[in-house]
Parts: structure tokens; sequence; C-alpha cells
């Protein structure tokens, strides 16, 4: 069985450990430890995939709702691996790795990453989906004030069709549609993680260039890095602004295509539905299986809700 999609030996697999051990102080013991991290690395990640890849392929056709959760996320690991593994047996890939991941922080498939660096991913993602979830409900004046998921429910029937018309996906913003996405934790493309930090950089050079210099002579002194929207007002050209709010919709109707599939199938007695509840961007703390079931599988399939109908009560549900 996996954890996490990932062996559980896998996680011994830590570059302190590996460094702790061994004590390297020669140039020849340090090549041998790197040596050490980058085989086992690769070995363990490969060994992980294949695993995840038998284990998905032995439930056939027919899911239950976790079986459907363990495909929904396995494969969309298993994409990762290919460019992952291209790059990364290349010569020289310890020097270029670390920018790859820099400018592409979610393509490093969860099998390659040690303990703490995917709970470091985990933990980031659970801030920016508070953070998109209170904006969200900011943006929104038809509903505001509710005391409990009875009274949302029952002002949610009255008001969902407001949310359609001024709300539906195709009348928003790639911004507002980036937040959705963060609401709901997806791993997603969404076309301006490269281009920020190039304009980061661009416009901190100096920055990076004098906080380099504090370093080599051992200063505490740092230079602030600004935010360049803030220096200019870049313009985000029409063609960009278009292509992106298309992916972004379709990748949410595709996210949402699994959703609604294994609300279908959901078995009332899965102890595995603080997993699912999380994916729907519903507020997990304390929340129970029979709240989960009559606040989100019943209520969303009885009111015949539609894709932006559901985002949006989610987002409420969050407010909680």
């Amino acid at each position: 069985m996996i954890k996490n999609f990932r062996k559980l030996q896998f996680q011994v697999l830590n570059y302190n450990k590996i460094v702790t051990i061994s004590e390297p102080k020669t140039i020849v013991d340090k090549i041998k430890v790197g040596g050490q991290l980058f085989f086992g690395t690769l070995n363990q990640g490969v060994k992980s995939c294949y695993n995840d890849f038998k284990l998905t392929r032995s439930f056939g056709d027919r899911f239950n709702a976790y079986q459907l959760y363990l495909k929904f996320h396995v494969d969309r690991e298993l994409f990762k691996v290919f460019p992952f593994l291209f790059i990364f047996l290349l010569p020289g890939s310890v020097a270029y790795l670390p920018m790859y991941a820099y400018l592409f922080p979610n393509a490093i498939p969860t099998n390659f990453l040690f303990e703490d660096q995917y709970q470091q991913r985990l933990n980031q993602k659970l801030i920016q989906q508070k953070m998109a979830s209170k904006l969200l409900f900011q943006q929104q004046n038809i509903i505001k004030n509710f005391n409990n998921a009875t009274q949302l429910k029952e002002i949610y029937i009255l008001k969902k069709n407001l949310f359609e018309q001024q709300f539906n996906l195709k009348n928003l913003n790639s911004d507002q549609l980036n937040l959705i996405c963060q609401h709901f934790q997806m791993e997603y493309i969404s076309l301006l993680n490269v281009p920020n930090k190039i304009y980061h950089f661009i416009f901190n050079f100096h920055n990076y260039f004098y906080n380099f210099y504090y370093f080599l002579i051992n200063s505490k002194k740092r230079n602030l890095y600004q935010d360049p929207y803030k220096i200019i007002n870049i313009g985000r050209p029409f063609f960009v602004e278009f292509i992106r709010q298309k992916l972004l919709i379709y990748q949410l109707e595709m996210y949402f295509e699994y959703i609604n599939a294994q609300d279908l199938i959901f078995d009332f007695q899965d102890r595995n539905y603080y997993k699912y509840a999380q994916e729907r961007g519903l507020s997990i703390g304390g929340l129970k299986l029979e709240n989960y079931n009559g606040d989100w599988v019943r209520f969303t399939q009885q009111s015949q809700l539609t894709i932006t109908q559901k985002i949006w009560f989610s987002i409420l549900y969050s407010q909680l």
C-alpha cells in the first residue's frame, strides 16, 4: 500500500540523514554522498511511480470513491514523471534542476520529494486556499450573513440563479479563475508563474546583486525585494488573457467531471470523506461524515447545482 503516493521506505531517503551519517569531509566523500542521494532518489522514485501505476491498473474499470480518488491523483503525478526524468537524467542536471523546480514548483512529482518538501507543498496549498476563499467571498455581495450550514443551504437555494448569472465561469477574468483553482487546491497550469518570476528577477536584479555581495562578506544586511507590479503597470495582452481564461475554465470543467463522478459513487460509510471534502474546498476542521454527506453530496445532487453554483456554494461553505 502506498502513503501519499510514495513508498514508505522512500521517506527515509533524507539528505540531512545521509550527510550526518556519512560526514563527508573530502571532495571524494562529498561526491559519494551526492551520488548516493542522486541514485537513491532516482531508484526509489521510479519504483514508487511503478508501484502506483500497478495499483491504479489493478482497480479495473469500476471504482469506488476512494479508488477513484487514488487514480485521479496518481495519474496526475505520473503525468509529471516523464518530463521530470528527462531533465533529471540529462548531464549537469544538478545545476539546472533547482531552476526547473523554481520556475515549475508543482512539476516535481511527489514520488521524488522528501517528506519535509512534500509537507511544505501541502502547507503552501492550504495557505493559498484560505487566502483565495477569503478573497472570493469578499468579491460577492449576494450572500454575506449566515450562521450555520442549514441556514446557508436555505438561502442558497433561493439565490443560486443569481450566482449563475453574475459569476458564471465565462464571466470571470483569469485572476478570479486562478483563485478558484487555489480554493480547490487543484494541480493546474496557470500560464502566469514563469512570467511573474521573470518580472520579479528583472526588476530586482540590483537587489539580488547586493544581497549576494552581502552574503560573500558575511554581512547580515539585506535589501528587500520589490513587487514589479507596484513599480510599473504591466498590462496583460488580450490574447494572453483570453488563452489563460479558456485554459483555466477547461481545467475546472475537467476537475468537476471527477468531482461529479465521485459524488455519484460515494459510499455514505466511507471514512475517507475528509479527503474528498478538502478537494471540494470545504472546511474540514471538525467536519463529520453526516455533515459532508448532507451538506455537499445530497444537497448538490438534489438541488441539481451547476458547476458555477457548486463552486460558489463551496466558497460560502468554507466561511462557516
